[in-house]
């Protein structure tokens, strides 16, 4: 009879302490922690617009369209690089790694101003992510700040 009294009372015993150590390695987050890793990757888009804003200097603004693979993923970074006529825009994608989310495309719609300050007058090619759209400037893009002429022909 005593011999089953300490099985019970061990078992009861690692219970506790399984259930103690369990709850300390929770993957639940606490508010202001980063919870898991993030996956990135790249942004799908299907349509790019560009609009050039009547503006001193010229400003230039792409809107792209698209669909997120899902519930989870945002956009994230957006880089872009002059190179010759051409302006790079890179757009990424964040997912939390570990997250469970709907596996419906979801729509986005992003406004990326572009840097076009400098720049000479001609035609342009905007590619986000291998969608393109492209622009003329009738002058060049800059400014004089060491005259009171301002715009540079």
């Amino acid at each position: 009879m005593k011999k089953h009294i300490w099985i019970i009372g061990i078992i009861i015993i690692i219970a506790i302490v399984l259930g103690l150590v369990l709850s300390r390695t929770s993957t639940a987050p606490v508010e202001g922690e980063v919870a898991g890793e993030v996956t990135v990757g790249t942004a799908v888009v299907d349509e790019v617009e560009i609009a050039l804003m009547e503006s001193f200097p010229l400003q230039a603004m792409a809107t792209i369209r698209g669909f997120l693979p899902d519930g989870c993923t945002t956009i994230g970074d957006v880089t872009q690089a002059l190179e010759g006529t051409v302006i790079r825009v890179s757009v990424a994608t964040e997912r939390p790694t570990d997250a469970m989310c709907t596996l419906a495309l979801v729509p986005y719609e992003e406004n990326i101003p572009l840097d076009i300050l400098g720049i000479p007058a001609g035609e342009y090619t905007v590619d986000v992510n291998g969608a393109t759209a492209t622009f003329t400037l009738d002058q060049d893009n800059a400014v004089d700040f060491e005259s009171d002429k301002g715009l540079v022909n």
